[in-house]
């Protein structure tokens, strides 16, 4: 389960001259109180958004993101409402500049 009134902030970082590959291999959330935003680039109130999700997106799932950059910054908020599975991603470096 997600936790309740939680707001996380992350950074994803590859090495110089590579991507992100971030795969979304779940995804149930309280649609529109609870959701997950990811951004290309290290800061995500300059970053280009890549995805805004809320709600169940089990019909959409894997999601496979894909960077233009060598950072992703997500953020996780959930409210004190109903709590659901969360998310569930991976990510891995692949060189992509060199």
């Amino acid at each position: 389960m997600a936790p309740a009134d939680d707001t996380q902030f992350y950074k994803f970082f590859a090495p110089p001259n590579h991507r992100l590959i971030i795969t979304i291999w779940d995804f149930v959330t309280e649609a529109r109180y609870d959701w997950l935003q990811i951004y290309d680039g290290e800061y995500a109130n300059t970053g280009t958004p890549l995805l805004d999700w809320a709600g169940n997106k089990g019909q959409l799932v894997p999601k496979v993101i894909t960077t233009t950059t060598n950072a992703a910054s997500l953020i996780w908020y959930t409210d004190n409402g109903i709590s659901n599975r969360g998310y569930n991603l991976t990510w891995v470096a692949e060189n992509y500049f060199g």
